[in-house]
């Protein structure tokens, strides 16, 4: 337990969120390279993934350990493009809990991942989610809706931040900050 009350952990750390367009966008690996620079110029260390490849995750942290000098671990939902990243260095991590959406699972991976974990300076824990709901190519408003149902039912005590590919027209609801973009 500190002997000081820390400051808010976002006034401590950065955190981010990267739509990884694998499914359409560039799979090489100098792309994945290019993504980790990114998020290392950002200054981040947790981001939330979507449409993220296992081998794309490793070659991110790989590349954000050159960058930053500290190991990055990756956290997926079931091998899928969802997926969590953090600074090992900065981050201890606990036990994850995730959903896949639709009965069957898209191939695709759509679900939600909350990886909880332990700042190791200030000890304030946080749960860090990532989504990406099912889009309406696929799926009805009431069946999105009820992701978002499920994603809302998965916090638990802790102060937590949830980032990704939402696939709503109008988000809303308490705690969701959205970019106005139609799905």
């Amino acid at each position: 337990v500190p002997t000081t009350p820390p400051a808010e952990l976002s006034a401590v750390e950065k955190l981010g969120s990267a739509n990884c367009q694998s499914y359409d966008g560039s799979k090489t690996e100098a792309a994945w390279r290019a993504r980790a620079r990114i998020m290392a110029s950002k200054g981040w260390s947790v981001v939330s993934l979507q449409e993220s490849t296992a081998a794309g995750r490793k070659v991110m942290c790989d590349e954000l350990k050159k960058l930053t000098g500290h190991t990055w671990k990756a956290q997926d939902l079931d091998g899928k493009t969802v997926a969590v990243i953090w600074d090992d260095t900065v981050w201890s991590a606990r036990k994850p809990r995730g959903k896949r959406f639709g009965s069957p699972p898209t191939a695709f991976g759509h679900g939600v991942l909350i990886q909880p974990l332990l700042h190791r300076l200030t000890r304030i824990g946080v749960d860090i989610g990532s989504v990406h709901v099912r889009p309406k190519s696929i799926v009805t408003v009431a069946k999105k809706e009820a992701d978002v149902k499920v994603i809302r039912g998965m916090t638990k005590s802790w102060p937590w931040a949830i980032a990704g590919d939402w696939c709503l027209d109008h988000p809303a609801g308490p705690g969701i900050r959205a970019t106005p973009v139609v799905d």
